[in-house]
């Protein structure tokens, strides 16, 4: 099983006790990867 394999079994894991830390992962994810392939974007706010 790969790391990203082992991450999203163990998130999905914390997401059946805390609904809202899934989100919160998935929020800060996003940004990250908003910073990484567009970081021009990432000055304005939606």
């Amino acid at each position: 099983m790969s790391i990203e394999q082992t991450y999203r079994r163990l998130l999905k894991e914390a997401a059946r006790s805390d609904p809202d830390y899934a989100l919160l992962q998935m929020e800060v994810e996003t940004d990250d990867w908003l910073n990484e392939n567009c970081p021009e974007d990432m000055d304005e706010d939606f």
